[in-house]
């Protein structure tokens, strides 16, 4: 009976997952694109 329930609360959130209301715009965006290849490792 328990993993009906879990099963059934995956369903209902699997939806509200990827929201639009949570995308943001690179212009506004927290983390900047150059930031983010900096903490990639450096392989040469």
């Amino acid at each position: 009976m328990f993993k009906k329930t879990v099963q059934r609360g995956r369903s209902k959130q699997r939806n509200e997952a990827y929201s639009f209301r949570y995308v943001e715009f690179l212009s506004v965006a927290r983390t900047k694109l150059a930031g983010f290849f900096n903490v990639l490792p450096n392989t040469t």
